[in-house]
């Protein structure tokens, strides 16, 4: 989960004496795609198990921002969309 194995060679012929192929695990990049008031707000990359920092929005003074809808800590091997509105900030 996370990554891949690549190896590191690309077409070729084989040749008439031996061949070491080697090889590495690459991760996964994977999205968190914010919306805020149902308008594409902004991306941001993490590989498995990054720990995840949330986009913080500008908000107009006089306004409120709801959060987003999703709490992970840690990404998972998956992409997210995060959902957030904004409302009027009550009068005091």
């Amino acid at each position: 989960v996370g990554s891949r194995f690549v190896w590191d060679v690309d077409g070729f012929t084989m040749p008439a004496q031996d061949l070491v192929v080697n090889g590495d695990y690459e991760k996964h990049l994977y999205y968190i795609t914010y919306f805020l008031d149902g308008v594409y707000y902004g991306m941001q990359s993490y590989t498995y198990e990054d720990e995840i920092t949330y986009l913080v929005p500008t908000i107009p003074d006089g306004m409120v921002f709801s959060g987003w809808d999703v709490d992970y800590e840690l990404m998972p091997a998956d992409h997210i969309e995060a959902r957030g509105t904004t409302a009027v900030q009550p009068a005091s």
